[in-house]
């Protein structure tokens, strides 16, 4: 199965990537260089039943960035990190819950999830307590840096909901939300069959929207709900493979 995306237009550079992926028996590399800038994306997964994963997950996704010096692009510098995304650990609950500081930051995340703020890490494990939940965590160097749900939301498998998005509120406007998206929407297509993957979004948030708009989620509708007495208006965005 071959992975390929087109990542360099945030950096100014156009250019693709592509990597072959295997399951956990295999680990596929590719990588592809661009004017001595260099991206490689590598993934090896194991196959998922229900809410847990057989063998490890892991996508692994290593980039320089790149920096435009003077005229050319010939002249780059970069700076080489990695990402993981896993399985979601309930020791991972406190570290995620603490980084909603307020209860409006609280409520952008979660909406009317939980009943209130601030929730117990016990509460947000029983959020997953179902089959067609596929919780992850995103870790940088075995520190945890962001969260994101996955779950049917309906019968029909080819349909992938995400939720419970959230980036370490000291870490954010460094990539790692856009980085998380691209790996759990080839997580949720490869993986869990998914052929259309659907969020909502509160209109509010306008760093988020912009955020999935930037990995390939359109507007496709609105809703509005009423949490803690107010009404609330959010995007309902949608992608397809």
């Amino acid at each position: 199965m071959i992975i390929k995306e087109q990542i360099g237009k945030d950096k100014g550079i156009d250019f693709d990537i592509g990597s072959r992926c295997h399951d956990a028996d295999g680990l596929g590399i590719g990588n592809r260089d661009t004017e001595q800038c260099s991206v490689l994306f590598t993934c090896r997964t194991g196959k998922a039943t229900g809410r847990r994963v057989d063998d490890k997950l892991e996508f692994v996704y290593m980039e320089k960035n790149t920096h435009m010096m003077a005229q050319t692009v010939n002249e780059c510098k970069s700076n080489l990190y990695q990402m993981q995304l896993r399985p979601f650990n309930p020791n991972d609950a406190e570290t995620i819950l603490s980084w909603c500081k307020d209860k409006y930051a609280f409520r952008l995340w979660s909406a009317n999830r939980y009943k209130d703020f601030p929730a117990k890490p016990e509460e947000m494990i029983r959020q997953y307590d179902e089959q067609n939940m596929h919780p992850l965590t995103a870790i940088v160097d075995d520190i945890i840096i962001g969260h994101i749900l996955l779950r049917y939301p309906s019968e029909d498998k080819t349909v992938i909901r995400f939720g419970f998005v959230i980036v370490d509120d000291s870490k954010r406007g460094k990539g790692y939300g856009k980085q998380m998206l691209r790996f759990a929407i080839d997580y949720a297509q490869q993986e869990l069959g998914a052929k259309c993957i659907t969020l909502g979004v509160f209109c509010d948030n306008i760093s988020a929207v912009e955020c999935y708009k930037s990995v390939g989620f359109r507007i496709v509708g609105m809703d509005s709900y009423v949490i803690d007495g107010d009404e609330w208006k959010g995007f309902e965005m949608e992608q397809n493979k």
